[in-house]
């Protein structure tokens, strides 16, 4: 018996499954884990390809052809094929949720300390704009928080990333190019230039619009009205492109979903939906779907409650931590005041004052976007 240890595999499951099917090949059979401390136990054998899938649940999902059950420990479970090419893998949806919490919290500790190190420098800028860093001793600790939150941030993206690579819940992701259908794209580029040049085509960057999704909406349907029909995303989300058309009826839509399947998609298509973005990371999951209409218009939402519930989640995921950043920067800015005040100091403060003063306006604005969408579509709900 071969005693091997992989710590954290729980951060990188996909790497981990990879290197249990490498040790496979070269005789290594997995016969038990140590969730907590990852030390996973083989016996030798002959050399025999296969796939490894880590589960979480107590016990393995039925109906999977080829699969066997190679042990179980705690809440997870795993199980091989032997051939490691097999199509039928088990979904990845619960190891996706844990692994979007984890990503979105370092996503905000990266703003963080990115408002932090903006603060501090700016506070280290002489009057003749040389850095003088002994005036600020602890910048070199909100560097490294920065840097080391970064590392963070990538390295979830990444784990992330192969999770939806191989998830075979995410099956509709091959037809999308990176977040836009494939299919919106109905013109070449130079016919789109040709268009722009001409005044036939328009395109908007409305800062932050995906904080305010409902303003959004009903600038396109309004757009629609006015003969200017809703073209396409480009592949950022940030720019949206508009055609000259006869004045029509268009319903949009922009979805915050937590877990976006295969049947989510199936559905709003078969209800005559046309998917018109999804976002990269699944992070936040934003879904923006369109549907044209004469006569009454469509809804996207059968129950008016569900379209509460998640503007209400997305007021918490979204504008919770930004506000939370900006009263914290709003506290360090009255503390140096005070200081400024007692030690008479002045230009040191100001410049660190000046640059954490634009990151609590930013925060402000972003945070509030998402806490008012969420009240607009209270205020709709109760009226309603």
């Amino acid at each position: 018996m071969t005693k091997k240890c992989i710590p954290l595999w729980f951060l990188d499951v996909v790497g981990t499954e990879r290197k249990l099917s490498a040790l496979s090949e070269k005789g290594l059979r997995m016969t038990g884990f140590s969730p907590l401390s990852g030390v996973f136990t083989f016996e030798e054998g002959e050399n025999s390809p296969a796939r490894y899938r880590i589960c979480q649940g107590t016990g393995a999902p039925r109906g999977l052809e080829g699969w066997e059950e190679v042990c179980a420990a705690g809440r997870f479970y795993c199980i091989r094929h032997p051939d490691p090419e097999v199509k039928n893998i088990p979904s990845y949806k619960k190891w996706q949720s844990a692994n979007r919490i984890v990503l979105f919290a370092c996503f905000f500790l990266l703003c963080f300390f990115l408002g932090m190190s903006a603060g501090a420098i700016g506070g280290t800028l002489s009057a003749e704009g040389a850095l003088e860093l002994t005036k600020h001793p602890t910048i070199v600790r909100t560097l490294t928080g920065l840097a080391v939150s970064l590392c963070l941030f990538i390295y979830f993206f990444r784990a992330n990333r192969k999770l939806c690579a191989f998830d075979s819940d995410l099956k509709l992701k091959k037809g999308i190019l990176r977040t836009v259908p494939e299919c919106n794209f109905t013109y070449t580029k130079e016919e789109e230039k040709e268009m722009l040049r001409s005044g036939k085509m328009i395109k908007k960057s409305p800062l932050g619009w995906f904080y305010a999704p409902d303003k959004a909406e009903k600038t396109v349907e309004k757009m629609a009205r006015e003969g200017w029909l809703f073209y396409r995303f480009n592949t950022a989300g940030t720019e949206f492109y508009y055609i000259k058309s006869e004045p029509c009826g268009l319903k949009f839509v922009v979805d915050f979903q937590a877990e976006a399947s295969d049947e989510y998609f199936a559905a709003a298509k078969d209800d005559g939906w046309k998917l018109e973005f999804t976002s990269i990371s699944r992070v936040t999951s934003f879904i923006v779907w369109s549907k044209r209409y004469e006569g009454e218009e469509p809804e996207f939402y059968s129950d008016a409650g569900s379209s509460l519930d998640r503007a209400k989640k997305f007021a918490l995921l979204m504008g919770g931590p930004f506000l939370l950043f900006a009263v914290i920067f709003l506290a360090f800015i009255v503390k140096m005041i005070t200081r400024s005040s007692a030690e008479g100091v002045t230009g040191f403060d100001i410049s660190f004052i000046a640059a954490y003063s634009v990151l609590i306006i930013e925060y402000g604005i972003f945070g509030s976007k998402a806490v008012g969408y969420y009240f607009r579509e209270k205020k709709r709900h109760n009226n309603s």
